[in-house]
């Protein structure tokens, strides 16, 4: 074999193996290694709820909302906003909702950044189990619940929505 095929073959397996195999192979350790997950309703700690935002005016109103207005249990939610110096209505709509709702709390950053503004609002965390919210995020009545749910299966260490 020359170069050239070496080429084309290293090429092709660089397309199929992503495409074709790792999903094929995904599948089948999961269905030989997963065992069932033990969730239940009734496990309901308090959580907390980290949003990071940078003039989200448009998206941040509806997304807390959604959040009040599920089915978990206000009392046992937090909601910690950053506003990553936003120069919009940001900061003013965080402000009526900090003062109207005790379990929202937001804080002003200079600008650094998405990953920062969550690593600093992460030190204000007070619960076991934290949730990352972008600010375009709306989630259904149950989304908080049924993502908790797992949580009570000790070997449980996150969970993944799509909302």
């Amino acid at each position: 074999m020359n170069i050239i095929d070496y080429i084309f073959w290293f090429s092709f397996w660089g397309i199929v193996y992503p495409f074709a195999i790792y999903p094929v192979l995904l599948f089948l350790l999961k269905n030989i290694f997963s065992k069932d997950v033990l969730k239940s309703n009734l496990f309901r700690p308090e959580i907390t709820i980290l949003i990071a935002a940078h003039n989200e005016e448009r998206y941040i109103e509806d997304c807390i909302k959604s959040i009040l207005n599920s089915d978990y249990p206000k009392e046992k939610i937090s909601v910690i906003v950053g506003s990553d110096e936003s120069t919009d209505k940001t900061n003013s709509i965080l402000e009526v909702f900090s003062s109207e709702y005790t379990n929202i709390v937001f804080y002003k950053f200079d600008r650094i950044g998405k990953n920062a503004v969550i690593n600093k609002l992460y030190e204000y965390v007070k619960s076991d189990f934290v949730f990352f919210f972008d600010t375009d995020c709306r989630v259904e009545n149950n989304t908080i619940s049924t993502l908790v749910d797992n949580f009570a299966d000790e070997n449980v260490g996150g969970v993944m929505s799509k909302i």
